[in-house]
């Protein structure tokens, strides 16, 4: 009986695969600054501008799956992207994306942040998921506009 039970589990063998979720990376253009969720002390300055003017990009690398000799790509289809400054409201703009895995996505319409917030600090928060609803890094980082 033992030995009829070893060769059963022997012989039922899962193959190995090996899964990652999706990873992002955020990118923030304000005039001659750039910065995003790698920078250590990311800030905006006014420079005599009338308002900060952010332009927005999230840069995003596939969720995988390896299953022996194959790969699999399953890119970023859900991410959720908010933006917050004390006193300022941010409307909805729509964001375009490209057609790769590694898909990039560029919202519409910049942030526009009037100077009257110089001093306080833009919250950022993104995160996503992607084909098969594996969650990728979050990202929480603050920008200071000075």
């Amino acid at each position: 009986m033992r030995i009829a039970l070893l060769v059963l589990l022997v012989g039922c063998t899962i193959p190995e695969r090996d899964q990652a979720g999706p990873v992002i990376h955020i990118d923030l253009a304000s005039s001659f600054q750039d910065v995003g969720d790698t920078s250590s002390m990311p800030q905006f300055s006014l420079d005599g501008d009338l308002q900060y003017s952010v332009m927005v990009t999230i840069n995003t690398t596939a969720g995988t799956e390896t299953k022996q000799d194959s790969e699999s790509m399953f890119p970023v289809e859900n991410y959720t992207a908010t933006f917050t400054v004390p006193s300022v409201t941010f409307p909805d703009s729509p964001y375009t994306s490209d057609s790769f895995d590694d898909k990039t996505f560029t919202r519409t319409n910049p942030l526009i942040i009037p100077a009257s917030a110089k001093g306080q600090s833009l919250k950022v928060h993104v995160d996503a998921t992607d084909s098969r609803g594996l969650a990728s890094n979050v990202l929480d980082f603050s920008v200071a506009l000075m």
